[in-house]
């Protein structure tokens, strides 16, 4: 993952953009988990799997909405590699209109490739 950075303070319920360069991802997907720390859950963070050309991906986060908590609280950015269970499992949930889908864990399937840590700003 190249983008957000290391610590990047991210504003409350606004959408940014996360990414990198992959290679050899085959028939998976590349999907995007926010990790609350204080709470133990995983947000679904995007809108969907982004198409990746020539190893560079970009992908429109969905933020987490009203589930952020204070300033300079801790949040674990997550690209997962999505096989066909994930992409399952993750396939028709309403995303947006601030619904976001949680998860105790990960789901099966899902296998985290890079992480950053980022706090909530202003």
């Amino acid at each position: 993952m190249e983008f957000p950075e290391r610590d990047q303070a991210l504003h409350e319920d606004r959408d940014f953009v996360v990414g990198g360069t992959v290679h050899d991802l085959g028939d998976d997907d590349l999907r995007i988990f926010i990790f609350a720390e204080k709470r133990n859950r995983f947000y679904l963070a995007d809108y969907r799997a982004e198409r990746i050309e020539d190893g560079q991906w970009e992908i429109q986060s969905t933020g987490i909405g009203t589930e952020w908590g204070g300033r300079g609280d801790p949040y674990l950015l997550q690209v997962v590699q999505a096989d066909e269970r994930c992409k399952k499992t993750l396939t028709g949930l309403e995303l947006g209109n601030d619904h976001y889908p949680t998860f105790d864990a990960l789901p099966e399937g899902c296998r985290v490739v890079a992480q950053v840590r980022v706090v909530e700003g202003a």
